[in-house]
């Protein structure tokens, strides 16, 4: 019927079939082939046969039979078209006609595409053509198998979820697999807007990786591997709406996501992301990895703006078939700023009320009469329209905003069978007020996130809470004995539900929600379910009980990096268990405790009680429980090792080895290898240290431990490096970065780049080691993985010294002392922020130096500065560039002490400290003292095997030599020779010409400065 009326449409207004393809190519336009009759604007008081408001809603207002008016751009009056020349009038108004004189109804943003089609309807779509230019050059590069990146921001309302759902169609026209998800607000389940999107294409796997983690426990790892199959047979778009929005494990995956594509296993697919977010939302780790991707070219950053007048005009004539007059363009454009959600709402008023009329053939609005006002607020309209609704539709409308973004209506009938006798009324009344929209299989969404959040706010709280009981009632007596299935939904409800939720469903329900969250990497919210459980189970389990799960919520936001929430479960855990004398709860617990102390910044008086309790305990704890005495053993290790005790953390850590392989479970081995290997780098036994890396690789292996064997494989080639075994390193590094790439770990990938920095300096490929070292300073900055950021700019300084791009090294030294490398966090327990501080504090402890370039190191309220050996050493090789002695000179007591406690030789820096001091000792004189510097700098440098750090150190020692006045100039010429063709033939340019001149200086027996 509706298809007969359209034709009936057609033939009164006297359009043929003819059409031809409007300018922005995506609908067609009609070509009248008579005058058409005047049309008339909708009256009340003519009734809906005339294009009147519905009786039934004042909302349902239309208007039909449509005409196009001429604009005359000379005198920019609009008058109606009294000839066939509404194709060229259309043309010159840069716009396009429906395809039908389809019937408008009052929308509550962009023009309703229902969820069921969003993938294929084409709504009228005005603008945005910089931005559907920069998706189908998107589309050309996934199609050649490189991924692509595009982030859209803009404010609620400007249009990004019609963008997408453009984006989408166009992508399903080139035969690629598409899902485009709409984030449902308050929404917490893991994953939902993925498993809940629209999909096109073979997505199969995708999917049901998303439903089953692994059985490695990489749950996302798992999800990449079956995009990656996908990909390998047609390419895949995945366009997420209202990222700001999604849950936790969400946003997780997307970064994980992110990672794959730029630097991991996604990174030679035909895969393509289109992110969608409110401008500002994004997470700061997001946002700079998205800005990284825009600076290499992968990724583009699209800021929608509002429409313009002219956009406004064609908006206006796209929705009602005829053309306004200037003074309406102008005063929604105005009143609105070009939002189309504001835009769509005023004018739905404006209909409302009775102001929008046609006079003479154009759209005009009577809002200068007395009385008439134009709101400019989209609560207050969006309040006005709700307000027009029957109280049975709100009542409807607020208990399906509690259910979430979308529902089942047999769910909200069951709910309101009391006080609502046919929701199908409803219901269509709250369709027709485009409220809500038909979804597939029946199902029904609110049309924007803006009318559910209003809805869910109106209530007060007391009946909101109500509203989530009697929704979690609800479902627990339809889904029976299937319940525990929706135990994430249920259990949603129930916290929602506030103190008038069961305390009995909630213990029944949280634990089984949180193993859920936790499988998929959501562990926020498996903490909040953990504690929530134990909260309400006071009087419903016994305290044992209550404690594992405090326990387990503690463990959960320690992962999180919650150190404060994780630390007062812990304690909460702590007491039940000492109450109920259970010796392994309560020295796990404490084992928590120690950890948050340790990572979280807090390495003080209270830990070292924490610890000294936990080593009471270890005589006491059951042998069967090897795990629980691996752990201790291995925490009370990383304790000492965080207090500068390294044989006792060496001591600890080999007990725990002991009792790991002496147990049934592979993968205990795994555990202390770590903190084993530090402690004995930390006493500068490389050779013990190597040994226990590649021992830990092959319990790795043994066990299928993934991840240890990546964080083991990171930290091997650091030990092989400083014994001068490069060619090993070399390919121990490269092993660890493909691993990296596999995992998407871009934050190892800083500490994999910064050794090829390193080994390029080895080399004298510079030029390398500077491209490498770039790379690595954008990835550091993004990923915020700070450990190697000393070594990494010392030896970035470093090679542009060696290209004598003093300015650029000075720029590269004086990051390590400048906002550049603060970063901030919302707590000051928080991850990389705590643990950093604690490994700065460590070092001040043991006595380092406060003169110097190393007064930078120190914690500022929010965030945290890093001065380290990095930047020292760098420093001392560009005073030597650069002829400033006194510079040198200033930093030698700082260098003397650093090689008096060997910290760089565990650092990496075994050549240059022992030769930076023996240059800054002879300028103070000591020139017996300064030959034994250089004499270990070249036994070091023997050792690593390095040519051009042994050329360096002849170089150094031969121009020091010519600069004492007493000193023996054949020696110093022998050296200089010897240096100045070890580096032509290593290809460092920069040094042949500084020892050359220097060997030419000692010829004419001239002091060399």
């Amino acid at each position: 019927m509706f298809r007969t009326r359209i034709r009936r449409a057609h033939r009164a207004a006297g359009w043929t079939r003819r059409r031809r393809r409007g300018d922005d190519g995506l609908t067609s336009l009609p070509t009248p082939t008579r005058r058409r009759r005047r049309t008339h604007v909708a009256d009340p008081a003519r009734g809906p046969r005339h294009g009147a408001r519905s009786r039934r809603n004042p909302w349902d207002t239309r208007i039909e039979r449509p005409r196009v008016p001429h604009h005359n751009a000379r005198t920019g009056r609009n008058r109606p078209t009294r000839h066939r020349c509404a194709r060229a009038t259309a043309t010159r108004l840069r716009t396009t006609r429906p395809t039908t004189p389809v019937v408008f109804y009052a929308t509550l943003g962009d023009p309703v595409i229902t969820r069921s089609s969003a993938l294929s309807a084409r709504a009228p779509l005005v603008g945005r053509r910089v931005e559907l230019q920069a998706f189908d050059d998107a589309v050309v590069r996934v199609a050649d198998s490189r991924p692509a990146v595009i982030h859209v921001t803009g404010e609620i309302g400007i249009g990004r979820t019609r963008l997408l759902q453009e984006f989408a169609a166009r992508a399903q026209d080139q035969g690629d697999a598409v899902l485009l998800t709409r984030t449902g607000r308050q929404d917490e389940r893991p994953l939902s807007p993925l498993l809940a999107g629209d999909a096109s294409g073979p997505l199969t796997r995708f999917h049901d990786a998303l439903l089953q983690p692994g059985s490695d426990g990489d749950h996302f790892g798992h999800v990449m591997a079956a995009l990656a199959d996908t990909a390998a047979a047609t390419p895949v778009w995945l366009l997420i709406d209202d990222l700001h929005a999604t849950d936790e494990a969400t946003q997780c995956l997307v970064e994980r996501l992110l990672a794959a594509l730029h630097h991991g296993s996604l990174r030679s697919h035909p895969v393509g992301v289109v992110l969608s977010m409110l401008s500002g939302e994004p997470t700061r780790e997001l946002r700079e990895r998205l800005e990284l991707q825009d600076r290499e070219g992968a990724g583009r950053h699209l800021a929608l703006r509002g429409l313009s007048r002219d956009e406004v005009r064609t908006w206006l004539i796209s929705r009602f078939a005829t053309a306004p007059d200037d003074d309406l363009v102008t005063l929604l454009s105005d009143a609105s700023d070009g939002n189309v959600l504001l835009l769509s709402e005023l004018t739905t008023y404006l209909q409302r009320t009775g102001l929008l009329q046609e006079i003479d053939g154009y759209l005009t609005a009577a809002v200068k009469r007395p009385g008439a006002e134009l709101p400019r607020d989209l609560t207050a309209l969006l309040a006005r329209k709700i307000d027009s609704i029957s109280s049975e539709c709100r009542r409807a409308m607020t208990l399906a905003a509690c259910l979430g973004d979308e529902f089942q209506p047999e769910t909200l009938k069951d709910l309101l069978q009391q006080e609502v006798p046919t929701l199908a009324a409803v219901i269509d009344e709250a369709r027709r007020a485009s409220l809500v929209e038909q979804r597939p299989e029946g199902a029904l969404s609110f049309t924007h996130a803006t009318a559910r959040d209003y809805f869910y706010a109106a209530p007060e709280r007391s009946q909101r809470e109500q509203n989530h009981l009697s929704i979690c009632q609800q479902l627990i007596r339809e889904f029976g004995d299937a319940a525990d299935e929706h135990c994430l939904t249920i259990t949603h409800h129930l916290l929602k539900a506030g103190p008038g939720a069961d305390p009995e469903a909630v213990v029944h329900f949280a634990p089984r929600a949180a193993d859920i969250a936790q499988r998929h990497h959501s562990n926020f919210l498996a903490g909040r379910y953990y504690e929530a459980a134990a909260r309400a189970a006071d009087g419903v389990l016994p305290d044992g009980e209550r404690a594992r799960l405090f326990c387990l919520a503690g463990e959960a936001f320690q992962r999180w990096s919650d150190g404060a929430r994780s630390t007062a479960c812990f304690e909460e855990s702590t007491r039940l268990y000492e109450a109920c004398d259970d010796l392994a709860g309560f020295a796990r617990s404490l084992q928590g405790l120690l950890r948050n102390r340790i990572s979280f910044g807090e390495a003080n008086g209270s830990a070292t009680e924490i610890a000294a309790q936990l080593e009471s305990l270890i005589g006491r704890l059951p042998e069967a429980d090897a795990r629980l005495r691996v752990q201790i053993h291995d925490i009370l290790a990383g304790h000492y090792h965080a207090r500068s005790r390294y044989d006792v953390a060496e001591t600890y850590a080999q007990t725990a080895m002991n009792i790991a392989r002496n147990s049934e479970d592979p993968a205990l081995r795994c555990i202390p290898v770590t903190s084993l290997a530090l402690a004995q780098m930390e006493q500068l036994r490389l050779m013990d240290a190597k040994t226990t890396w590649l021992e830990g690789l092959s319990y790795d292996r043994a066990a299928g431990a993934r991840r240890y064997e990546g964080y083991h494989l990171q930290r091997l080639p650091i030990p092989l490096y400083c014994m001068g075994e490069i060619p090993e390193a070399i390919r121990y590094n490269q092993a660890s970065y493909q691993h990296n790439q596999e995992i998407g770990n871009t934050g190892e990938l800083c500490l994999n780049l910064t050794v090829d920095v390193m080994v390029a300096n080895l080399r004298g490929e510079f030029e390398t080691a500077i491209r490498t070292g770039r790379e690595a300073m954008d990835l550091m900055a993004t990923t915020r993985y700070l450990w190697s950021a000393p070594s990494l700019i010392g030896a970035l300084a470093y090679a542009y010294t060696m290209r004598e791009r003093f300015d650029d090294a000075e720029a590269v030294i004086d990051h390590l002392s400048t906002p550049g490398l603060i970063f901030e966090d919302t707590s000051p327990y928080r991850g990389t922020a705590g643990r950093l501080v604690q490994l700065l504090e460590t070092y001040r402890r043991a006595g380092w130096p406060s003169a110097g370039p190393l007064d930078d190191t120190r914690r500022t309220v929010r965030g945290v500065r890093v001065g380290s050996i990095g930047r020292l050493c760098a420093e001392a090789e560009l005073a030597l560039f650069q002829r400033r002695p006194e510079r040198l000179a200033g930093i030698h007591d700082t260098l003397e002490y650093v090689h008096r406690r060997g910290i760089a030789l565990a650092m990496g820096w075994c050549c240059s400290i022992p030769r930076s001091l023996a240059v800054s000792t002879a300028l103070r004189g000591d020139m017996r003292r300064a030959a034994m510097h250089f004499d270990e700098a070249r036994r070091l440098a023997e050792r690593c095997l390095a040519p051009l750090e042994l050329a360096r150190v002849d170089l150094y020692q031969g121009m020091t030599t010519l600069a004492d006045a007493q000193a023996d100039r054949g020696p110093a010429r022998a050296l200089l020779a010897s240096a100045r063709e070890a580096f032509d033939q290593l290809g460092a340019p920069a040094l042949a010409e500084v020892a050359a001149r220097a060997e030419r200086a000692a010829r004419t027996d001239r002091e060399t400065h």
